[in-house]
């Protein structure tokens, strides 16, 4: 089954969405913050919220970045988001906390209202990995609309997914990820996306985002 999900992915073929039971486990259960806490705490901040089947961070409340209380190495990651007008938020993946913030050692797959925010260009559009690689097309949907992410890490060959497109990949430590990784915010920080293994974070940039239906499979 793994080899045809890889077959499947490398070639460019969109892979339909997976129920829970088809080797994919939740990371959220619906209805509460199990399995999950903040950055560097010990709980969960209190805007992140449980409501309806969603994850929610609402903004004016207790914040920060969440976290999972697991760690994941190679994985297939799927999840559902949707953002409010000019919202942007991101999903970070092999995190670890040793840092302050969770983005100096980590990758970000970028959440955004591309409509809202038209000059960020494209490695700051929705599916991008934040500052070092760009889209290949834009096919995030409107804000207040869900969108359906997936991110494929298997050893340093990562794949960015958004709504049944690939948009994005890249392979950590070759020649040409070390050009994008010198180029960005995040040279002058020692060991950067490098991390086998790591938390699944979802971020807190002071705007309105839901998440749902996130599930992971190990591979």
């Amino acid at each position: 089954m793994i080899a045809l999900v890889l077959a499947a992915s490398l070639s460019g073929t969109p892979v339909p969405s997976p129920s829970v039971g088809e080797g994919f486990v939740p990371l959220f259960d619906g209805k509460s913050l199990a399995g999950w806490r903040g950055y560097l705490r010990g709980s969960a901040p209190k805007g992140w919220s449980a409501k309806d089947g969603e994850l929610v961070i609402t903004p004016g409340v207790e914040g920060g970045d969440l976290i999972t209380t697991e760690s994941f190495a190679d994985f297939d990651l799927r999840l559902e988001w949707k953002v409010s007008k000019g919202a942007n938020s991101g999903i970070f993946f092999r995190a670890s906390e040793d840092t302050p913030y969770i983005w100096q050692k980590s990758h970000e797959y970028q959440l955004l209202d591309d409509a809202s925010n038209p000059n960020t260009g494209p490695m700051y559009t929705a599916g991008a990995c934040y500052d070092l690689y760009p889209v290949k097309a834009k096919v995030a949907r409107p804000a207040g609309e869900w969108n359906e992410s997936r991110i494929v890490a298997i050893g340093p060959k990562v794949e960015h997914w958004l709504n049944g497109t690939k948009v994005c990949d890249y392979v950590v430590g070759s020649e040409d990820w070390l050009k994008q990784l010198e180029r960005s915010k995040f040279k002058s920080y020692d060991g950067f996306g490098r991390l086998p293994s790591g938390k699944i974070g979802l971020q807190d940039h002071g705007h309105l985002v839901s998440f749902r239906n996130i599930r992971i499979k190990k591979l």
